[in-house]
């Protein structure tokens, strides 16, 4: 049986951890995570009991045991969930339990108004199919990229060079610049995923971990290069986003990249199939490693409308 997760299985939650069972789901805040099991009681009610509707999460349930759990959180708008939290038990069933999970998930969200759910997943895992199997699509593929903590040298005075001197912090008068230059340097077949209008974009964007930072170079009225920053506890993680005709910066864009986060936690850099110049750079990095592979699916909701219907008009 799937159903909404109650108080009263706090037990069987505690249970359910302790079978060290891995996370298929890989959102953006936990990439640099390292999840450890079982967790204390506190972390349990905190992570998965839905407060302040913050988190969806369903359980499959059998003989009073948990045998999957699948979780959502909304991505920058409410019309686009990521799936956070996937995990099935090992048993000769865990490829229908999944399926479940991911049809109930996927009618729950409908119910609530999103338009769209998202799902990462390793390359190589089963759950790919078991994925398709209920609707999801795979729109993309990326390789996430790790730096080791290390000192990284400092730029010396008067040594900036131009792609970093024009470098300026975001507005919010830049975003549809950065919409902008979203449609030149994205593929076609990934924008019809993520978003093509302006308020679906916008919508469906990534949340990165800890504290973000977004800069931009704007040449001729038009936003030539995005980078995002975000530092956690855990690790720091740049996004890079430019007009094709400014490839060549990438690779000073990077190092910037690497020293504004700081030596002290490792650096991660999720980088799309698509993106080839920041791959093409990260491949000739002897210190950036590929650690991971991922596969990105969306699933298209069918949202429900409220009727329509005649009142009485007041007098």
């Amino acid at each position: 049986m799937i159903r909404t997760i109650r108080p009263t299985d706090l037990v069987a939650l505690v249970t359910f951890e302790g079978r060290a069972l891995p996370n298929a789901a890989r959102a953006r805040h936990a990439l640099s995570q390292e999840h450890q099991r079982p967790l204390p009681v506190s972390a349990i009610l905190e992570q998965w009991l839905p407060f302040e509707g913050r988190r969806y999460t369903w359980v499959a349930v059998h003989s009073f045991s948990i045998h999957g759990l699948i979780s959502a959180q909304h991505r920058a708008g409410r019309s686009a969930w990521e799936v956070d939290w996937l995990i099935v038990d090992s048993l000769d069933h865990a490829e229908d339990v999944a399926r479940h999970l991911l049809d109930r998930l996927s009618a729950e969200g409908g119910e609530a108004g999103a338009q769209k759910v998202f799902l990462r997943l390793p390359t190589d895992s089963f759950l790919v199919n078991v994925a398709r199997q209920a609707g999801f699509w795979p729109y993309l593929s990326e390789t996430l990229y790790r730096w080791a903590p290390q000192k990284r040298p400092a730029v010396p005075v008067g040594a900036v060079s131009p792609p970093i001197a024009s470098l300026r912090r975001k507005t919010k008068a830049d975003d549809y610049g950065i919409f902008r230059l979203y449609n030149l340097a994205v593929p076609e077949s990934v924008r019809r995923a993520q978003g093509v209008t302006f308020a679906d974009w916008r919508e469906a964007r990534e949340l990165s971990p800890g504290r973000k930072q977004e800069l931009v170079s704007v040449q001729e009225g038009k936003v030539r290069t995005w980078l995002g920053l975000a530092q956690s506890s855990q690790a720091g993680m740049f996004d890079l986003m430019l007009d094709p005709a400014e490839a060549g910066a990438t690779e000073a864009l990077v190092q910037y990249a690497l020293r504004q986060l700081g030596p002290r936690a490792p650096v991660l850099c999720l980088v799309p199939e698509y993106h080839r110049a920041l791959r093409r750079v990260l491949e000739e990095d002897e210190e950036a490693r590929p650690v991971a592979e991922y596969i990105t699916m969306v699933k298209v909701l069918t949202v429900r409308v409220p009727a329509q219907g005649l009142v009485p008009a007041q007098a």
